[in-house]
């Protein structure tokens, strides 16, 4: 079998199994399981599997995987088979693209809800999947979609014809997160063109295109485009004022000046920009680094005819009176103040 039809299976499984990790990597053919456990490993990263509660406590310590915890243990897997349900059908898909991608994934179902999961072990992902088909698919979203969705991503598995991804301030384009009613998502395209898609809060002021998912979810950028984008899994959040947060994104080409427009006064505004990365790439705040995001926010601010001026707030260093590096994976702030 191939890999990709493992990646197939993975990802049908970690529907029908809550507390199977799907490991991206498995390149070995799969063979028949002798035994009523299997434990599936990554070639290339050894450490990560199937496994316990335990195990996993000490390779992370994401919030995000504390629901997950409760419950996770070996896949046991059995004779009896269980029936396939509607969902399955339409979630298989979309994790099997993000199992399949090459980019090293775990993908946690989250019990709590259908159709949540928690990729890499920070991105929350709602899939929502309409039957219809045709061009032009329609999604109800319910206040508890937009609780979980909000600050992070859903997949609209469009009649298993195209997913649409949706992150951050996209959703809140499109419908009203602190609404108490359900609302819709339409998503459509002409033969040959992107999707448009608009809700009940208006329309998304831009296409998506196709083949945006998953590699938009998981951080991937062409290498042109990698000097002007923000650290890989890594988050933005802009504050009025710490911890008072205006928006947050993990898209690695999140356009900050228009992200932040709407609040900019021509007299000139403050705001605070922090950023965090959990990259292995990213393990510290060296000069190099701080530079690259310095840089990055006044591009973005100047390339829009903004004069802007950027200051550290946080410390670099890990503890005081020491002259370890802090973690990229502790937020960073500065201090913007912006001109139009």
């Amino acid at each position: 079998m191939s890999a990709r039809g493992c990646g197939d299976i993975r990802a049908a499984l970690s529907v029908r199994f809550p507390h199977l990790i799907c490991v991206h990597g498995l390149k070995e053919q799969m063979r028949a399981m002798p035994y009523p456990s299997r434990v599936c490993r990554s070639p290339t990263t050894p450490s990560l599997a199937v496994g316990s509660a335990s195990g996993l406590r000490a390779r992370s310590s994401s919030p995000l995987l504390e629901r997950a915890r409760a419950g996770l243990e070996i896949l046991h897997i059995t004779k009896a088979f269980m029936k396939i349900e509607e969902h399955d059908i339409y979630h298989g898909p979309v994790l099997a693209q993000i199992s399949a991608y090459p980019v090293l994934t775990t993908i946690v179902k989250d019990g709590e809800k259908q159709g949540l999961y928690v990729i890499n072990g920070h991105i929350s992902l709602l899939i929502k999947y309409s039957k219809a088909q045709g061009s032009k698919w329609s999604f109800t979203v319910s206040p508890d979609d937009l609780r979980h969705a909000a600050f992070h991503a859903m997949a609209l598995n469009c009649g298993n014809k195209t997913v649409c991804l949706l992150q951050g301030t996209q959703i809140s384009e499109v419908v009203d997160t602190k609404s108490k009613r359900s609302q819709t998502i339409t998503v459509w395209y002409e033969p040959g063109g992107s999707m448009r898609v608009y809700g009940s809060g208006g329309e998304l002021g831009h296409t998506i295109r196709h083949n945006d998912f998953p590699g938009a979810l998981l951080g991937t950028v062409t290498a042109e485009q990698e000097k002007h984008a923000w650290p890989e899994l890594g988050e933005l959040t802009v504050y009025y004022e710490p911890p008072k947060r205006a928006i947050s994104s993990r898209e690695r080409m999140f356009d900050l000046a228009d992200g932040v427009g709407s609040v900019l006064d021509d007299g000139g505004t403050t705001l605070y920009i922090g950023v965090s990365s959990e990259s292995p790439k990213w393990l510290e705040w060296s000069d190099e680094r701080l530079r690259h995001v310095e840089t990055q926010i006044k591009y973005d601010f100047n390339y829009d005819g903004y004069k802007v001026k950027v200051q550290r707030q946080s410390t670099i260093f890990a503890y005081p009176n020491s002259k370890v590096r802090k973690s990229c994976a502790s937020e960073m702030v500065w201090k913007v103040t912006v001109q139009g």
